[in-house]
C-alpha cells in the first residue's frame, strides 16, 4: 500500500499512475475516482491479479 502514496496523475491520459516497484506502473482511470470508488479496494484487487501473474 505504500506505493499508493507515490501516485502521479497523468492528466492528458486521464489516469492515476501507480508505480509497481519494478520501474513500471499501472493506471487507474480518473473517472473511477470521480465516481467515488474505493481506491484501496481497486489497488488491492489489481495487486492480487498481478501476484497471480507472477506465480
Amino acid at each position: 500500500m505504500s506505493d499508493t502514496l507515490q501516485t502521479t496523475e497523468k492528466r492528458g491520459k486521464n489516469y492515476l499512475a501507480v508505480p509497481t516497484g519494478t520501474g513500471r506502473e499501472f493506471g487507474i482511470p480518473i473517472d473511477s475516482l470521480k465516481l467515488n470508488r474505493d481506491l484501496d479496494d481497486i489497488i488491492d484487487t489489481m495487486s492480487s491479479f498481478a501476484q497471480r501473474g507472477s506465480d
